[in-house]
């Protein structure tokens, strides 16, 4: 049975991407997404850089940092992670965006959205509000659990954008469905 749930959906994302506008801004909300879950972490480096030279260079800092990201997170769990949830929920975004415009039930669709945002959040609320509390106790014991906690949540976080991206591609494999069933009578 989950088998076939798989491949019905694995073909409704399949023909979902099949339209450039929607490669396009599921691309673009993953990057998006990564940009800001990585600029997260590095809140207190972006204010410093800020103050020291102003505005003016800030934009180019973030993207050569962001680029940096990208190029060195090929062997560690957490930036592949965070590339995974980013694209787990920018796919997500896209088709809920996509589905909004038809005639869904549209309070369900936008608490599935939320969940994935959820998992974002996590990302977040791990990397800066656990640190700190654990870095009362012991500076090398508290970056060592912080990274295991930080781990745990991501891991949470990519379950919860996996869900969510299921339950969204459950409402379009219906959707493409009922069109296709429309347009065969």
């Amino acid at each position: 049975m989950m088998g076939v749930e798989f491949k019905i959906r694995a073909r409704a994302l399949g023909r979902f991407f099949r339209v450039a506008d929607n490669v396009f801004r599921a691309v673009t909300y993953s990057l998006l997404i990564l940009f800001v879950l990585q600029w997260l972490f590095a809140l207190p480096l972006l204010t410093e850089v800020i103050s020291q030279s102003g505005f003016a260079n800030v934009f180019r800092f973030m993207v050569d940092g962001f680029i940096e990201f990208l190029r060195l997170s090929t062997g560690d769990y957490i930036p592949v992670a965070l590339i995974l949830v980013s694209l787990l929920q920018g796919t997500t975004v896209a088709v809920v965006r996509a589905l909004s415009k038809r005639t869904v039930n549209k309070p369900s669709l936008y608490k599935t959205a939320a969940l994935a945002l959820f998992g974002s959040g996590c990302v977040a609320c791990g990397g800066s509000v656990i640190a700190p509390f654990l870095s009362s106790f012991s500076t090398a014991a508290a970056a060592s659990v912080s990274v295991r906690i930080s781990m745990f949540i991501l891991t949470i976080s990519i379950v919860l954008a996996g869900i969510s991206l299921w339950q969204v591609l459950g409402w379009l494999a219906t959707i493409q469905a009922k069109d296709k069933h429309e347009k065969t009578r």
